[in-house]
């Protein structure tokens, strides 16, 4: 027989207890999804973070390094004790050291990009060794005409534009015959290829105290790719490429010596520059910024070269500076 008592042991929950777990299951799942979506925003906040501080590091690496080097040319202290020979005269090796803090006078847009104005732009000129050194082997001349020898098998290709050097002076000019790698010679005949050589004299005869180096022309610049996103650009022989994605800003301070002993007096901008051949030192400011929007919860403002600039996005910025000393004048 079912008793009253039996009746309550078998009915099912009430009204009032399904609300009150449904309200408790509620309350668990808010807080879960609340968990996961702050989660997610650390982890997407410490993976722009991670990505911002490797893209800088690695900016800011290139610069240092190739900025460092200039005015190499060997033992040679400086470009006026070199010889250029190359078509139209000079053909751009005249200056060591350049720098704009303006787009590029017809270099806006090029095929690597366009230039972002009111970032700045620098290049630099020097010399680098043919694998681990080239010394002009014999025979030598007999006159400033004949070619430089070298050891077959060199890097040095027909077209190349060389510099051929000792302690006391130097010559650049560009390789114009076909079979330099094979044979080892080094030919420097005027009115051959592009932008040829204004004469095939240099300026004396090699012997085994010179070596041949590879001089160079690099410029450092911030553009925007096809996807609009900025980054560090180069543009040396071999055209205009992007090395850095993320880099949205450089501000560049050059260290000039005012009284000629070998340290920055002053550190201005490229168009305060009294003379580029003084600088001895230069100091890189770079805004790395994360390739994804929204990633911090507010707009961040930043202090970039004294000045706090408050973007119009939620992106994650990092403001890079590097001092470096060119120390191929430091050392002069």
């Amino acid at each position: 027989m079912i008793t009253e008592l039996n009746l309550k042991k078998i009915a099912g929950i009430s009204l009032v207890e399904l609300m009150v777990a449904i309200a408790v299951g509620s309350l668990l799942s808010l807080g879960l999804i609340d968990v996961l979506i702050n989660s997610n925003q650390a982890y997407r906040i410490q993976n722009a973070l991670m990505r911002v501080q490797e893209e800088g590091q690695f900016a800011t690496e290139i610069l240092i390094k190739d900025i460092r080097d200039t005015d190499f040319w060997g033992c040679i202290n400086n470009l006026d004790e070199i010889n250029n020979h190359l078509n139209p005269l000079g053909s751009g090796y005249t200056e060591a050291l350049m720098g704009y803090t303006t787009a590029l006078e017809g270099q806006q847009a090029v095929s690597g990009g366009n230039l972002i104005n009111g970032s700045d732009t620098i290049t630099i000129r020097a010399a680098e060794n043919i694998g681990s050194g080239t010394q002009v082997q014999p025979p030598y001349g007999p006159s400033n005409a004949s070619d430089i020898n070298v050891p077959n098998g060199s890097d040095v290709r027909a077209g190349d534009i060389v510099l051929v050097s000792d302690c006391l002076q130097g010559d650049i000019f560009q390789v114009t015959n076909a079979n330099a790698q094979s044979t080892g010679a080094l030919a420097h005949e005027a009115g051959i290829a592009s932008p040829g050589n204004t004469t095939s004299a240099l300026s004396k005869v090699y012997f085994g105290d010179a070596f041949v180096f590879l001089p160079y022309t690099r410029t450092y610049s911030i553009r925007t790719n096809n996807e609009g996103n900025p980054g560090l650009y180069v543009t040396d022989a071999d055209g205009t490429q992007e090395l850095v994605e993320g880099v949205e800003n450089m501000l560049i301070l050059y260290g000039e010596d005012l009284n000629n002993n070998g340290s920055a007096d002053r550190y201005v901008r490229a168009d305060s520059v009294a003379d580029m051949n003084d600088v001895v030192s230069v100091r890189i400011n770079l805004v790395v910024a994360s390739l994804e929007n929204n990633v911090t919860g507010q707009v961040t403002p930043y202090v970039f070269n004294g000045q706090t600039i408050t973007p119009n996005d939620r992106r994650l910025r990092r403001v890079y500076t590097r001092t470096i000393v060119l120390r191929n004048r430091a050392e002069q």
